[in-house]
Parts: C-alpha cells; structure tokens; sequence
C-alpha cells in the first residue's frame, strides 16, 4: 500500500506520524503481523516570512495599476522545492491567478499557458518589489 499525505503545517506532520507509528504499532500486535513503514518526506511545508509579506504588501500600495489582490493565509497541499530554501531563510511563495473561462487546462498539463496580461503583472510586481526592498 502506498499514498501521499500533504499537511501545511511541519508541526501536524509530525504528530501524524507519531500516531499513525502507534496505530501500526497496536495493528501488530493485535494482528500477530509485522508492518514495515517507509516514509519519504518529500518537500516540508512551505514557511511564508509574515515580515516579508508585511513588507511585499506595503509595497503594493504605491502601485494602484497593478491588480493585485493578497490572500493572507493562502494554504496549499502542494510540495515545491521552494520549500527548502523558506525554511532557513527569509521567504515567501508568491503566485498569480492564471486560469480564465477560455483557459480550463490544469497546471501540470501540457496545453497549459499563461495569458500575456498574467506575465507583465507577474513580471511587474516581481521588478516592483526588487526597487523597493
């Protein structure tokens, strides 16, 4: 048997596995059987600095042509590499609203695109926040 188990907070993944130990501990001995778990860890939840998002968003509102809207406690299952690096430095994960009514492919697929007007408010928010960190 195999799955994935995602959860946005470190400390939950922990205690997760901690219990799910006990439970295949009790499934043992109640089962005469022997259980060998294999955990690969994969990426840890991503770790968004509150201090730089403070940061980010002020620096937002100096810029009224650019709409953007922030989502505070924006949470997602999704593991990235990124991850990584959030936790032991300074980070934050930004994304941008891509998909469109004309637009339905999901991310991973290959037909997948970004609209030209996505591209210059990611490109513009991102050149934005280098002048004014």
């Amino acid at each position: 048997m195999s799955g994935t188990l995602r959860l946005t907070d470190q400390e939950k993944r922990e205690v997760f596995f901690e219990r799910f130990n006990k439970l295949i501990g009790y499934v043992e001995q109640e089962t005469g059987s022997q259980i060998k778990l294999e955990i690969n860890e994969g990426a840890p939840a991503i770790y968004n600095d509150p201090q730089l998002i403070d940061t980010l968003q002020k620096n937002m509102q100096n810029n009224f042509w650019l709409p953007v809207q922030v989502v505070d406690d924006f949470r997602t299952p999704g593991g990235d590499d990124f991850s990584h690096y959030s936790n032991r430095v300074s980070g934050a994960m930004v994304r941008f609203g891509v998909r469109s009514e004309s637009m339905t492919y999901s991310l991973h697929e290959g037909l997948f695109d970004v609209s030209p007007k996505t591209l210059r408010i990611a490109v513009s928010f991102f050149l934005h926040q280098i002048i004014n960190l």
